[in-house]
């Protein structure tokens, strides 16, 4: 509620009338406890004082307890035409670190994993980005295999500002505050070559403890990356989000979304999906985006949700055989014609979907949740997607469409194939049961 916080907070969503009452309040010894709260008491100079109150059965004689000091963990940055390169990382664990950008005066008015910060003197606010504890910028040829990365207090792996040919292969994420795997032009960055990641077989889950609106991979904008096998379940938000944070033309093609299975995404927050695009992926369907192969089911929570979500200004999307359903929408997003920024150019093929459309927004004469234009206000709200092709899709019923896309050879094959391969399952920890299949999955 402080200055600048307070002024931030109504710049970044649009004015006091979309800013509700507090759902809760902390930091204060005086509030009613909650099991597992604490608190700092910084009143006598010298002899700080951590106040903590127990979860039930637990005994503070006996409790390990820790503070972390540290704001990342490792970090490295190259030159222009001298980036850090060839370095691995493989079965360690990165834990506690906290991040306290937050506790500044200007707060944490936040959307998406970015953050506003007011401008010098006096000028336009800034769009920040949550760092990773782990953070390599101009960096090429390292590699992250089989390594852990839990309780931090900002996002856990960033590769970015020109960092290319890099793997993530085999770790598990969880227990961070923001997000999970973050690369690419990140804000306020505006323009960089980042090509050729690879993020693979990775077990991301429960990211997003303290600032919610993150995404367990984001992919802010690169140039031919590979995001294949990976499991992103339990998050509060999005499960894979592909798109830069504003309007970056030219910069992004040839990405691939490959055989990801995603699932309990936007528990808390709405307007995301499972798999989340945005702005210009391409200039043709030869060098745009494929999501292909991928899982993505069992996220029916709020009002609007999207398994497969086209936003904004996509364009030149292939969507090829992916199996969604139990979202509150499966395909679909607002096509923002009112800024020239329309949805277009996307393709859907051989895909098995049930079609879902929140009860509150009219079908289209074609597949997908599209929200329409406001006929009182044409220059706020959604409009018409252009150019949308659909080949060879199949319907699966409203009910039932897990039993109805088990009983299906190809719609089954898409769901066992997806995810981290056999080999790495038991090597990540995860268990054989699958929302979808139930126990006797795999």
């Amino acid at each position: 509620m402080d200055r600048p916080c307070w002024d931030l907070a109504q710049e970044l969503y649009g004015g006091r009338e979309l800013l509700e009452a507090p759902n809760s309040v902390e930091n204060s010894p005086s509030f009613a406890p909650k099991p597992g709260s604490w608190y700092l008491d910084r009143s006598r100079p010298g002899h700080h004082e951590l106040l903590y109150f127990p979860r039930p059965g637990e005994d503070m004689r006996r409790a390990r307890v820790v503070a972390p000091v540290l704001e990342t963990l490792v970090t490295g940055t190259g030159r222009p035409g001298r980036p850090l390169h060839d370095i691995g990382f493989r079965g360690l664990t990165f834990a506690y670190a906290t991040w306290l950008a937050p506790s500044e005066s200007a707060g944490f008015p936040a959307a998406w994993s970015m953050y506003l910060r007011p401008g010098k003197r006096g000028g336009e606010a800034r769009l920040l980005t949550v760092p990773g504890t782990v953070a390599f910028r101009t960096a090429e040829r390292i590699t992250f295999e089989g390594n852990r990365f839990t309780h931090l207090g900002a996002q856990a792996l960033e590769l970015s500002e020109n960092s290319s040919h890099n793997v993530v292969d085999g770790n598990v994420i969880s227990d961070v505050s923001d997000g999970g795997i973050l690369m690419g032009v990140v804000p306020p960055d505006r323009k960089g070559t980042n090509r050729g990641n690879r993020i693979t077989n990775n077990w991301i889950h429960h990211i997003g403890a303290e600032y919610h609106a993150a995404s367990g991979i984001w992919d802010t904008a690169t140039q031919e990356t590979t995001i294949a096998h990976n499991q992103v379940d339990d998050v509060p938000y999005t499960g894979i989000l592909s798109g830069p944070g504003d309007d970056l033309r030219g910069i992004m093609r040839r990405n691939r979304i490959l055989d990801n299975r995603v699932y309990a995404t936007n528990r808390l927050l709405q307007d995301g999906g499972g798999i989340y695009l945005r702005g210009e992926q391409g200039s043709s369907f030869a060098d745009g985006a494929v999501i292909s192969g991928n899982a993505v089911t069992s996220s029916k929570y709020g009002d609007w949700n999207v398994g497969i979500y086209t936003d904004d200004s996509t364009n030149w999307v292939t969507v090829d055989r992916n199996t969604v359903y139990d979202y509150v929408a499966s395909i679909g997003g607002c096509s923002e014609e009112w800024g020239h920024r329309p949805v277009q150019n996307v393709r859907y093929r051989g895909n098995f979907w049930d079609d879902a459309v929140p009860e509150w927004l009219e079908r289209r004469e074609f597949p997908g949740a599209w929200p329409p234009a406001d006929q009182q206000n044409p220059e706020e709200g959604c409009g018409d997607p252009h150019r949308l092709a659909f080949t060879d899709n199949t319907l699966l019923p409203s009910r039932n469409p897990g039993q109805a896309c088990a009983a299906n050879t190809a719609c089954a094959t898409v769901l066992a194939n997806a995810g981290p391969v056999p080999s790495y399952r038991q090597r990540l920890g995860m268990p054989n049961a699958d929302p979808a299949w139930g126990p006797a999955s795999r």
